[in-house]
C-alpha cells in the first residue's frame, strides 16, 4: 500500500479530417452579406503525448489514480 508516481510518453500517427466550411458575415451598416467557403480535407500528422501522475494503492485489487495527459494530434 502506498503512492506510486509515474511518467509516460507516446508517439503515433493522427488522421485529421475537416469537412467543408462556410462562414457568412453580415454587415449591419451596409446590409452586405459576405460568404466565404473553405474546402475541407484529410491529413496525416505526427501525434504525441506526455503523461504524469500518481497512483495510491487502496487495496491489493484497487488503486486510486490521479494523472494528467498532454496530447498533440497534429
Amino acid at each position: 500500500l502506498g503512492f506510486t508516481p509515474y511518467i509516460g510518453a507516446g508517439i503515433g500517427l493522427a488522421r485529421n479530417t475537416l469537412s467543408d466550411d462556410v462562414r457568412t458575415i453580415h454587415d449591419a451598416t451596409t446590409g452586405i452579406e459576405t460568404v466565404e467557403r473553405f474546402a475541407g480535407g484529410k491529413d496525416f500528422s505526427l501525434a504525441w503525448a506526455l503523461m504524469a501522475g500518481v497512483g495510491y494503492q487502496l487495496s491489493s485489487n484497487f488503486t486510486l489514480d490521479l494523472g494528467y495527459r498532454y496530447v498533440i494530434l497534429g
